[in-house]
């Protein structure tokens, strides 16, 4: 596997802002996005103990947040478990 080095990173993350400037969100997307954050947040999903598990668990409550603001008024996201 190779590694990335720094200079490619900050190329690839440019990229993928002048992309984002054009994105636009259809209602299939929203759609698509309320799914997924009500199949991540079920309270029979195990999905925060799996990202806990790989130390991957700031990145998925930052993205429930992020989700969260797109799609509603108020925070409906799993707390992080102290």
């Amino acid at each position: 596997m190779n590694k990335i080095t720094k200079k490619e990173l900050e190329e690839y993350n440019k990229e993928i802002l002048e992309k984002a400037k054009n994105f636009k969100l259809k209602p299939k997307d929203f759609h698509n996005l309320y799914d997924l954050f009500w199949m991540v947040n079920s309270p029979e999903s195990n999905v925060a103990d799996t990202l806990k598990l790989n130390n991957m668990d700031k990145w998925f409550y930052d993205f429930t947040a992020r989700i969260e603001r797109i799609l509603f008024d108020e925070d409906f996201a799993l707390s992080p478990k102290k």
